[in-house]
């Protein structure tokens, strides 16, 4: 509802595409603490990466109204 809410205008496909950016982010979040079956061993390079996806995915939809 969030992103459909700040991309509203914006065309079907492009929107599909960053809710599985979003998602794909989550998913890869909750590896840390949710995941189910073998956990997973997270570093530092990382939680790097994660966050450097989520500021430049949030710096993307600040922009996008």
């Amino acid at each position: 509802a969030v992103l459909e809410r700040l991309m509203a205008g914006v065309g079907e496909r492009k929107r599909k595409a960053v809710e599985e950016l979003w998602r794909s982010l989550q998913d890869f979040f909750h590896l840390g603490r949710h995941e189910r079956g073998e956990p997973a061993a997270l570093t530092h390079a990382d939680t790097e990466m994660a966050l450097i996806c989520a500021t430049a995915l949030l710096g993307y939809l600040a922009k996008a109204k």
